[in-house]
């Protein structure tokens, strides 16, 4: 449908067309009531008539317009004129990077200014889980004051049919499918392989289109090209650009950057935009003298930029002299990996601090120092039975160290004589190994007991503390304030201090009070107290004499070489793939590893535990099902009982299954991505599905397309739900740091997202019961994590456990509740009866809970006598369901943890590094 000049829908007035493309028509309109122009992009009558696709639509609409950057054109609103659907969108004024390209390719300089803030929007899309998905320089905008402005983000995800009429500028868009409603894959053009084949795309399909477009800039013609669409498909699929067009002026740099994204398979290529941004401005660049040969280039998958690989030949010379600044130089040789038992009963604790890192070794190697659970102890309340334990690695003796009871935390000074640590109150303390009572240091953190310290060569011992970075003599005294948060930044804290050998400056960590903002690693000169940017997207720092940086991004474990005069990291970032223990979820997870000065790793190993999922019955009695052992989580009885749900995980990864239980099939559930959460939906045929990615929670069909339900909550995100029986009301935990809280997101005619428990207090795990009038919680109201139940949407509130307890679970028919112990030695599950008021009766009056009754240990000898337990979730989720029978429940049983018997030492590991630095392409 065309519109004519003067057209009015609401209160825009159509002054002149501005485009047409496969996305829909696009006007320029004046906004009556805000007195500015805007443009109109009307949506495809297609759109209109598809009432699900709209829905869809419009949810995905609300989603991009939480999009708020220089760099993006934004999205006023979608609205409806009689049967008009359209966006109102920001009008851009100039003319298009198409345009712009059409005259000639862009000098370099220019180019790499527009490539850079073409970076920065996908980055800032990308880290709120928005990709764009039809990338192409027709949709970027160079305004007159020399603006980049990219157009239409993530809407080929919503628009999925085809428009062949359209202007071959503006698209093709291409469906999977023509004969039925598809999923946008692209512009011939620009779109990745893996589009082009039909398969799910992720942030890797924008980094291929960047690379296109940034091609195309520099030589001033595309870089996939042909007569006809299907000559375009094969020149993507199977050939490469003309790399001999790239400017003769064209940095390394720039040139390996095009190289890199433009990576047919999507897993050799490189996956954050942000590691692109910073290769073009050169970050990972570095002089070196002319007498140093470049080494090979890393892997594509490990690097963003290997553009100077000579850089990892500096950094190579640049340990040298680190390592004769730091006094104790690394030892070369073979690496050698080899495992370090601890005793049975001094185990690294099960369950770790939040967040916590439980290991340390000294510099010169010959020493670790653990936090170990004395299982000589009674049980007790978390961390009661923790102390330090000293291993020195030239004898096989492992011993307490005295008055360390409930620390954590440790580091050793930088002489090895002593440990600081803090203790479950949150003093900062030392111990000398020489023996003798602990010195306390500093006695009051405000109740801050997970703390982070590092012991700098001049006997300075820096800590992070509430409101930023502290130092303290290691002898005792005043506190000095190194670091304040910047309250106007959002910062929330500064963490996990590193020392930088033979300098007065500090690495540490910023996070950020905005969730999805990603944290950065920053360093602070302890003398004059600046601060500067080291590390985008990464936390938890550590500096190695080797001349490198370790650090995390997310659970990937990086190394990349570092110069420790100028503070940046100088070099690619290679991974490490040992697998390591993480502490338990946080949004900044520690990973469980130290390293010496003298190229020591030492490391608690990821426990592999696969566990069997089964039917239980109320005696405890197992029934496997006809399944391969693996790692199960969130076992979940679908409503009729005919199938049930799991998620899958492997490694660092996992995905959603379904398993039919009559035919014994398993099916995966949805695309790839990491998941975690999952409730059925009463209609036997989707779930609910939370994801690891963005916190935001899909529905899944077992047999069509995901949706998006609920995004993830800013500064926050969400876990364990549960669907009321009507399928109308959507519960779910909303987790913001250490607060929990539950809402309900309401579907259909009363459409509406509301908090339904939101106190001081944490509240987590809902469960609706089977009537849809009461839900079910846990809540540490009481000071302990205790379950209760309460009138759905208000009324009052009853316990239901009385010594304890968590994931709660309704009986099918509402006449009984079960829960989870909560503390050690009381790991059993129990019952429940309800007696409830009859329908139509006000409030909770009438109803009656009667006691607690255990139904069965979660803990008990297994088949070959050693211990087995059914596997519990952390506080706030819910770990297994009970089939409609009632008398039976889905729970996975695995070999029960008593702890981390083992730690890991790789010696040499600088010479890993070395060989890590070398691999080639």
């Amino acid at each position: 449908m065309s519109l004519e000049p003067g057209t009015k829908l609401a209160h825009y007035e159509i002054l002149a067309p501005l485009g047409k493309g496969g996305m829909g028509e696009v006007y320029q309109a004046k906004d009556s009531k805000l007195g500015r122009d805007v443009a109109i992009k009307v949506l495809p009558d297609e759109l209109a008539e598809d009432e699900e696709r709209l829905r869809r639509f419009q949810r995905e609409a609300k989603v991009l317009a939480s999009l708020n950057h220089p760099n993006i054109a934004a999205i006023y609103g979608l609205e409806q004129s009689d049967e008009t659907h359209y966006l109102v969108l920001e009008l851009v004024p100039g003319e298009t990077l198409a345009e712009r390209i059409s005259r000639g390719p862009i000098p370099v300089d220019e180019a790499i200014g527009i490539a850079t803030k073409i970076a920065e929007a996908l980055e800032d899309a990308h880290e709120r889980g928005i990709v764009h998905r039809d990338l192409k320089p027709a949709n970027i905008k160079l305004t007159p004051d020399d603006k980049v402005k990219v157009l239409d983000f993530g809407l080929a995800k919503a628009l999925v049919d085809e428009f062949p009429d359209a202007d071959s500028s503006m698209s093709p868009t291409l469906t999977r499918d023509a004969t039925r409603v598809g999923v946008i894959l692209g512009t011939a053009a620009y779109m990745s392989p893996e589009q082009a084949r039909g398969k799910r795309v992720d942030r890797r399909a924008d980094v291929w289109a960047f690379g296109a477009v940034v091609y195309e800039m520099l030589t001033g013609h595309r870089a996939f090209g042909g007569e006809d669409l299907s000559e375009i498909l094969a020149s993507v699929l199977a050939k490469e650009p003309a790399w001999e067009d790239l400017p003769s002026e064209t940095p390394p740099a720039l040139r390996q950057v095009v190289r890199v994204c433009l990576t047919k398979d999507p897993n050799e290529r490189v996956r954050d935009i942000a590691d692109v941004r910073l290769a073009i401005s050169g970050a990972f660049m570095t002089p070196c003298p002319e007498s140093v040969a470049p080494i090979p280039a890393l892997r594509r998958r490990a690097l963003v930029s290997v553009a100077i690989a000579a850089g990892v030949a500096c950094a190579l010379i640049g340990a040298w002299a680190l390592s004769s600044r730091v006094g104790v130089a690394p030892v070369s040789g073979p690496t050698a990996r080899v495992s370090v038992m601890v005793p049975a009963n001094r185990p690294v604790p099960e369950s770790f601090c939040f967040p916590c890192r439980v290991l340390s070794i000294s510099a010169d190697g010959t020493q670790l120092v653990y936090t170990g659970e004395n299982l000589d102890l009674p049980p007790g309340e978390r961390g009661a039975r923790w102390q330090l334990e000293l291993r020195s690695l030239a004898t096989l003796e492992v011993r307490d160290l005295p008055g360390t009871s409930g620390a954590s935390q440790p580091f050793f000074s930088p002489d090895g004589k002593w440990v600081a640590f803090f203790t479950g109150t949150g003093e900062l303390e030392k111990v000398s190994l020489s023996g003798g009572n602990p010195i306390a240091l500093v006695e009051e953190l405000n109740g801050s007991r997970w703390s982070f310290g590092v012991w700098t060569e001049d006997d300075t011992i820096v800590f992070d503390a509430p409101g930023g970075l502290a130092s303290i003599s290691a002898e005792g005294g005043e506190t000095t304030v190194l670091t304040t948060l910047d309250d106007s930044a959002g910062e929330s804290y500064h963490r996990f201090p590193a020392v930088v050998p033979g300098s007065r400056a500090v690495l540490f960590t910023v996070e950020y009070k905005n969730s999805s903002r990603p944290a950065r690693i920053e360093a602070s000169m302890r003398d004059s107290g600046e601060r500067r940017v080291v590390v985008e997207n990464a936390h938890a720092p550590l500096v190695l004499a080797s001349g490198h940086l370790l650090f995390q991004r997310g659970e990937a474990i990086l190394v990349a070489s570092f110069d420790v005069d100028r503070l940046m990291v100088t070099g690619p970032a290679v991974p490490l793939v040992d697998a390591v223990r993480f502490d338990n979820p946080a949004r900044s997870r520690m990973a469980q590893l130290a390293v010496s000065r003298t190229g020591t790793l030492a490391y608690l190993p990821l426990a592999d535990r696969p566990g069997t999922l089964g039917l239980v019955g109320r005696d405890g009695s197992f029934e496997p099902l006809n399944l391969p052992p693996g790692h199960t989580e969130m076992p979940r009885v679908a409503p009729d009982g005919r199938a049930v749900a799991f998620v899958e995980a492997r490694g660092r990864k996992s995905e959603a299954r379904v398993f039919d239980l009559a035919r014994g099939s398993t099916t995966k559930l949805g695309p790839d991505g990491p998941v975690r959460w999952l409730a059925w939906h009463p209609d036997n045929r989707s779930l609910a599905v939370g994801s690891r990615d963005d916190d935001s929670i899909l529905s899944r069909k077992l047999d069509g397309p995901e949706e998006l339900l609920v995004p993830a909550p800013q500064d926050a995100g969400t876990r364990d739900f549960s669907w009321s029986p009507d399928g109308v009301h959507l519960a779910y935990t909303v987790q913001k740091r250490s607060q929990y809280d539950i809402w309900v997101k309401t579907f259909g005619d009363a459409r509406a997202t509301e908090p339904f428990l939101e106190t001081d207090a944490a509240e987590y795990g809902p469960a609706f019961s089977p009537d849809g009038r009461w839900l079910a919680y846990g809540s540490d109201e009481s000071g302990r994590g205790e379950v209760y139940i309460r009138r759905y949407p208000s009324g009052e509130r009853f316990a239901v456990s009385t010594e304890g307890g968590f994931g709660p679970v309704w009986s099918p028919d509402g006449r009984e509740i079960y829960f989870q112990g909560f503390s050690k030695g009381n790991e059993k599950l129990f019952a429940v009866s309800v007696t409830v008021p009859a329908e139509g009766t006000s409030g909770g009056s009438g109803l009656r809970l009667g006691a607690p009754v255990p139904l069965f240990d979660l803990r008990a000898p297994g088949p070959t006598g050693a211990i087995e337990e059914y596997a519990t979730s952390s506080v706030s989720g819910i770990s297994y369901d009970i089939f409609p029978d009632g008398k039976r429940f889905l729970m996975v049983r695995r070999a029960a943890e008593e702890g981390t018997r083992e730690i890991v030492l790789v010696q040499n590991f600088f010479e890993e590094l070395k060989r890590l630095n070398s691999t080639k392409n």
